[in-house]
């Protein structure tokens, strides 16, 4: 029953993690959304354990085996929230583009954190009157710290697994195998008769499923998700490519003849059309002699590096902390943009721009 306080702990914040990024990445949003996540997040976890309190259960293994039960429902519970945030726009009636209204958005975030909560909730008071002795007391603090510590292992699980750039719901499913895991193990040691050792098997499958998902070669099911949700949100845009990286999901997209960048949903850089970019190159290359140096903080559009390079400029300079997005645009742009973004005569600086904006460039 210690074990299965941990495991939960874990996919409950894997999943809370999952909820958020894609929150974010509908587009509209900002760190309001944390906290009314947050605060349904503990309300539902209260919900759950009220819900326990109905029905109320006799005898230690009997409370035990209601808890591991209960943890069959945290996996289609997170799917189903990370299924509502795809469809958010639709939800609260927000067209795309436009902001979310906050009294549209709260009642929405709120149903949102309901299912992986009342499991939590529910699970957590089974788990708790498995472990009542005679200090019942003590034996509450050492579930909610197990629980505590599962939730800083799944936590830690998810944000390395984003950094490294995973899928959020690559992500979440992964650490869904892990719970089926053990639930599969556990219901082995537990032993009994032939059927009950057979009925290891589901969450065995379950667990089988859940892996492959998550590390089957090219994340099928984040793509999926992903083309959905940004479909939703960019209507006539076409999406080439997608990558988790530790600055926001990024998101390369071409409508007409521009490429587009998007970053957690909202757009980040777009190249213009090429007499835009002539225009813009000429104007800056028209300003004095002495100004031979050029300094962009931030990803310039590919198309405008291009022209630009056709002047002798003695240094271009580019501050931009995302190289693996600029590598994942660069796989995507026409032969000359790609030549330009690439080029040795642009010097990239993987460093945040706003500093050198504070200082007027200098350094």
């Amino acid at each position: 029953m210690k074990a299965l306080l941990f495991f939960s702990g874990l996919f409950t914040l894997a999943a809370q993690t999952a909820l958020v990024r894609e929150v974010l990445a509908t587009g509209g949003t900002n760190e309001l959304v944390l906290g009314i996540l947050l605060g349904a997040w503990l309300a539902w976890v209260g919900g759950g354990a009220l819900l326990a309190g109905l029905f109320p259960v006799e005898g230690k293994e009997r409370a035990a085996a209601q808890a591991r039960r209960a943890a069959w429902f945290f996996l289609p519970g997170a799917l189903a929230q990370v299924g509502g945030a795809l469809f958010l726009r639709k939800i609260t009636g927000t067209a795309p583009g436009d902001y979310f209204s906050l009294w549209a958005l709260a009642p929405a975030l709120l149903a949102l954190g309901a299912p992986v909560s009342l499991v939590t909730g529910f699970l957590f008071s089974r788990a708790s009157a498995a472990l009542a002795g005679p200090g019942r007391g003590k034996a509450t603090t050492g579930a909610y710290g197990l629980e505590a510590l599962g939730s800083l292992a799944g936590g830690g699980l998810v944000t390395l697994w984003l950094g490294l750039g995973g899928g959020s719901l690559a992500g979440l499913l992964l650490a869904g195998a892990i719970l089926y895991g053990w639930l599969a193990a556990e219901r082995l040691r537990l032993g009994g008769s032939k059927g009950e050792r057979r009925k290891s098997l589901l969450p065995a499958l379950g667990a089988l499923a859940a892996l492959l998902a998550a590390l089957w070669p090219g994340d099928p099911a984040g793509w999926a998700a992903g083309r959905l949700r940004f479909r939703l949100l960019h209507p006539g845009a076409l999406l080439l490519d997608r990558r988790e990286t530790p600055y926001g999901l990024t998101e390369i997209a071409r409508m007409g003849g521009q490429v587009l960048v998007f970053r957690d949903g909202a757009l980040f850089s777009a190249s213009p059309d090429k007499e835009q970019a002539a225009l813009q190159s000429g104007i800056l290359a028209s300003q004095p002699l002495e100004r031979k140096r050029l300094l962009f903080l931030g990803l310039p559009p590919p198309s405008l590096l291009a022209d630009l390079l056709a002047y002798p400029w003695k240094e271009i300079v580019a501050v931009d902390p995302d190289r693996a997005a600029r590598e994942l645009l660069a796989a995507r742009l026409p032969k000359k943009e790609r030549e330009a973004l690439l080029s040795p005569r642009i010097r990239w600086i993987d460093d945040d721009p706003r500093p050198f904006l504070a200082r007027g460039g200098d350094g």
